[in-house]
C-alpha cells in the first residue's frame, strides 16, 4: 500500500501582498517501510548512506515540491507598494531598496509572521529571495495551472496500480489550501478525488488526519505518548518536501508499532 502525504507552507498569507503557497508531497511504500522496520532500521545508522539512499531504504518512492502565488495573474504592480512605504515613490531605480525595507519591516518581521520567520525563512533565505524577487515578474513565477497539473499527474503516475491512502497532519489548512487551487485548473475535483479508475472516472479516497489519529491512539493506549521514534533521514524543518516525508514516516511507525503489538 502507498501513502501519499501532502504538506503546505503559506508565505505572506497574513499580508496584503500576494500569498505564496509552497507545496510538498511524499509517497511511501508501506511494505518496504515494514521490511526496514523489521530490520530495526539498521541501515539508518550507516554513515555510508546519503539522504536519498536512506529515504529509499525506508520506503520513500517519490517526492514532489513546488511553489506558486495564490493569485499568480494578479502580481502586485510596483506602484501599489507606495501605500505600504510611507512618503516613498517606488521607481525602477529604488525598487530594490524599497523591497528590502518591505522584507525587513513588513513581510518577515510582521508580528503574525514571526514564527514562520524563525522556524522556516531564516533557514531558507535562498528560496525566500527567489520567491520575493519573482513576485514582481509573473513570467518567472510558476503558474497555478502548471504546478497543480504537475502535482495531479505526478500523483497518478507514481501511484498507478496501487492502493493509496492520502494523509496530512493539518487537514483544514493543508487540504483546504490544495483544494482551493486544485479544482480550478486540473482534472481532479479535490484531494478526495485525486485518483481515477480504469474507466477514467474519479475515485473517492478518504484523507487521514495523522495528528487526530495519533491523539486517538494516545488516548486509547497511553504508552504511545512515550513511543521512541527512529532518527529519520529528514527533519521537520518547515520545508514542505522534508516535512511531508517526516510526517509520513512518523505516522507509519505508529501504524507498524500498533500492528506489531496486536
Amino acid at each position: 500500500m502507498y501513502y501519499l502525504i501532502s504538506d503546505v507552507e503559506a508565505f505572506g498569507a497574513t499580508q496584503k501582498l500576494n500569498p505564496t503557497v509552497q507545496l510538498g508531497a511524499t509517497i511511501i511504500d508501506y511494505d518496504i517501510f515494514c521490511i526496514a522496520a523489521k530490520e530495526g532500521f539498521i541501515k539508518l545508522q550507516s554513515e555510508s548512506l546519503n539522504e536519498a539512499e536512506a529515504l529509499k531504504y525506508v520506503g520513500v518512492v517519490s517526492q514532489f515540491e513546488s511553489y506558486v502565488l495564490v493569485e499568480p495573474k494578479i502580481c502586485l504592480p510596483l506602484h501599489e507598494f507606495e501605500s505600504l512605504v510611507e512618503s516613498c515613490l517606488v521607481t525602477d531605480d529604488n525598487k530594490t531598496a524599497i523591497c528590502n525595507i518591505l522584507r525587513t519591516n513588513y513581510m518577515i518581521d510582521h508580528e503574525e509572521e514571526a514564527r514562520c520567520k524563525v522556524e522556516f525563512w531564516c533557514h531558507h533565505m535562498d528560496k525566500y529571495e527567489q520567491i520575493t524577487s519573482n513576485v514582481y515578474d509573473e513570467t518567472k513565477t510558476p503558474q497555478s495551472q502548471e504546478v497543480f497539473n504537475n502535482f495531479v499527474e505526478w500523483s497518478r503516475e507514481i501511484c498507478n496500480g496501487h492502493k493509496v491512502q492520502v494523509c496530512t497532519d493539518t487537514a483544514g489548512f493543508d487540504v483546504g489550501r490544495i483544494n482551493n487551487m486544485i479544482t480550478r485548473p486540473t482534472s481532479a475535483l479535490s484531494m478526495n478525488y485525486l485518483f481515477v479508475g480504469q474507466d477514467g472516472h474519479p475515485i473517492y479516497n478518504s484523507i487521514m488526519d495523522v495528528d487526530s489519529f495519533a491523539d486517538g491512539i494516545c488516548a486509547a493506549l497511553p504508552e504511545f505518548r512515550t513511543l521512541k521514534h527512529p532518527e529519520w533521514p529528514v527533519e521537520h524543518n518547515h520545508s514542505p518536501k522534508s516535512d511531508s516525508a517526516y510526517i509520513g514516516l512518523q505516522h507509519l511507525f505508529k501504524l507498524y508499532t500498533l500492528s506489531s503489538n496486536q
